[in-house]
């Protein structure tokens, strides 16, 4: 029955092109295309105001090389999923980002660092370091560090994470913690007698 109104509409559409009664085999062919071409459109529009909005990005190979191993070492089994919880979890406030200026900054400092280690080098023997070995020992370390503060920063903690690491550092947080949700919850109660 469905399969009947498709091709009465396709007939419909055909007739109303002017290549049913006296078209060529080219000119029918064009315009079927045409036709599928406009109802693939249209159902998309349809399927997308039904459903969910759907995005589309993009991202360097470097960036995806990143995501594929953060991915695979949570386990999850597409990049599509990974990405969908990354940022669920973080309109949810479940995970702690940091903030992108925060992280540029670091960035900087290390450049900065390498730039005048580059200096140093330069003026080799008469600078800080005599030899080549210990600019390349010092630069390792330095590229390591910046490593390990990318992977930190980059990185989102969980929130459950992070609270248990604060407690853990100070046993006191926990009375913070507590007074925190007694003022929300009280706002929450506040709100919903006004309403």
């Amino acid at each position: 029955m469905r399969h009947s109104k498709r091709n009465s509409r396709l007939s419909q559409y055909l007739f109303d092109a002017g290549v049913l009664p006296n078209g060529t085999d080219e000119e029918i062919k064009a315009a079927r295309k045409a036709y599928w071409n406009e109802y693939s459109r249209q159902r998309m529009q349809r399927t997308r105001k039904a459903q969910k909005r759907q995005f589309s990005m993009s991202f360097p190979s470097d960036e995806i090389t990143r995501i594929r191993a953060t991915m695979k070492a949570k386990s999850y089994k597409s990049i599509q999923a990974y990405i969908r919880a990354c940022t669920l979890a973080d309109v949810k406030n479940l995970v702690v980002l940091p903030h992108s200026e925060v992280v540029a900054d670091i960035l900087q400092v290390l450049r900065l660092c390498f730039n005048k280690l580059d200096a140093i080098k330069g003026k080799e023997g008469k600078g800080f370091f005599a030899t080549n070995r210990t600019y390349e020992n010092v630069e390792t370390v330095l590229k390591q560090t910046e490593q390990h503060i990318r992977t930190v920063l980059e990185s989102p903690i969980g929130l459950r994470e992070l609270i248990q690491e604060s407690i853990k550092r100070n046993p006191d947080a926990i009375i913070l913690l507590r007074s925190i949700l007694k003022e929300h919850v009280g706002n929450q109660e506040h709100d919903e007698k006004n309403k």
